[in-house]
């Protein structure tokens, strides 16, 4: 074959491959998904930061089991990890989930966080002020200090007005973390690392 339909091919994939990821994507990892909402209104989630409705996630067997059913002693079934579930969380409030292992803690943060799509229920989330989620995993990078998580996050969380210099310094001090202002997080202890 001549060069040219090798060129235009692999142009053509370039694209297609693009594509095939864009909706891969959007598919399987978006955070809007059919049951999660965010309301421009807060009226309109009854004065709640977040509110969720009969909220249930279930996972299904995976592709393999359900191939290999007859082959495997063990059938392939379904597992709810939440069950309709239905709390509120006002504004300003610090709420913890609390339960035994695989009772469907995380599983929640992340359907409310748009991490994981519903399987039914709703999840209402008022759009004034903002919510912060906590995960298991401390997210944290080991060549930046204290103070430089600081203003990282806060201008993930708050790109438009950033907090100042003085704000940065009494939010360390309230968390008693002045010692450790400017160590790598890589320094931390367990318990510091969590206050951070």
């Amino acid at each position: 074959l001549p060069g040219g339909y090798f060129i235009t091919g692999l142009s053509l994939q370039i694209f297609l491959y693009l594509f095939a990821g864009f909706i891969y994507e959007c598919s399987a990892y978006s955070s809007s998904c059919p049951g999660r909402q965010v309301k421009q209104n807060s009226a309109s989630v009854e004065g709640d930061a977040v509110q969720l409705r009969n909220l249930t996630k279930t996972y299904g067997p995976g592709f393999l089991s359900r191939l290999f059913k007859s082959a495997s002693k063990n059938t392939a079934r379904t597992v709810t990890a939440v069950d309709k579930l239905s709390f509120s969380v006002g504004h300003g409030q610090i709420v913890c989930l609390l339960g035994a292992n695989s009772s469907g803690k995380s599983t929640t943060l992340n359907a409310i966080a748009g991490l994981h799509s519903l399987t039914s229920g709703s999840i209402s989330i008022a759009h004034k002020g903002s919510l912060g989620i906590a995960p298991q995993s401390n997210v944290m990078w080991d060549s930046l200090s204290v103070r430089e998580h600081l203003q990282v996050f806060d201008r993930l969380k708050s790109p438009s007005k950033h907090a100042t210099n003085d704000e940065i310094d009494q939010l360390i001090k309230s968390t008693d973390l002045w010692r450790k202002r400017d160590s790598l997080s890589a320094t931390l202890s367990g318990g510091q690392k969590r206050k951070l």
